[in-house]
């Protein structure tokens, strides 16, 4: 697997392209997002959106229209494409909100794209219809805001729960040891280094 990462946005948010057709999380930076697509000579022919904010998802409308990529989400977080309030996007943004739709759907199981292979893990608790993708072939995870190399997402936004945090870390963290952890912002790691920064 070939990837590349690039955190975008006043947040810092990590955007990924794997094997320079597949885009993960197109952040908020449209001019940053096309340098970054432009310096790996990406084709991205599929936006994948971990969960419905805007620090994550304001470029995908600007992905559909110049690139034609098809743009995938979970249906719970879906609403973020076409709501500003939904996507939480503040009063003043340097990039404006633009509304979109889901291409398809981000569901529990497979997923093949880009000549890889992930599961798809529906991981609720920082927004209702958060996911994320995992390959075990590559031991490799895309945790978006669910879990980060030194915590985890807030519970404190509209349609956070804790409860349900709780629930999704505790099945992230079952993973192997060795699966690289690629989170939505900050440095990633080793599954079984943050399980014991978890668990001492």
């Amino acid at each position: 697997m070939l990837l590349s990462v690039k955190a975008l946005g006043p947040l810092e948010t990590n955007c990924y392209i794997v094997n320079g057709a597949l885009l993960i999380d197109p952040g908020d930076d449209v001019p940053g997002l096309d340098a970054f697509i432009r310096e790996q000579g990406a084709h991205v022919e599929y936006a994948l959106i971990t969960h419905g904010h805007y620090d994550h998802m304001l470029g995908a409308a600007h992905l559909q229209k110049a690139y034609g990529a098809r743009l995938l989400i979970s249906r719970a977080d879906e609403q973020a494409l076409f709501s500003p309030e939904a996507a939480l996007v503040p009063a003043e943004t340097e990039t404006p909100f633009t509304p979109c739709h889901a291409d398809a759907y981000l569901e529990e199981g497979p997923l093949a794209l880009a000549d890889v292979k992930f599961t798809v893990i529906p991981t609720p608790g920082h927004t209702p219809g958060g996911i994320c993708l995992y390959s075990e072939a590559e031991k490799t995870l895309f945790s978006g805001d669910t879990l980060f190399r030194y915590g985890f997402g807030r519970t404190d936004m509209p349609g956070g729960d804790m409860h349900l945090l709780v629930e999704s870390l505790r099945t992230l963290l079952r993973l192997p040891d060795d699966t690289r952890v690629w989170p939505g912002h900050g440095e990633g790691g080793l599954m079984g280094d943050i399980r014991r920064s978890y668990y001492r």
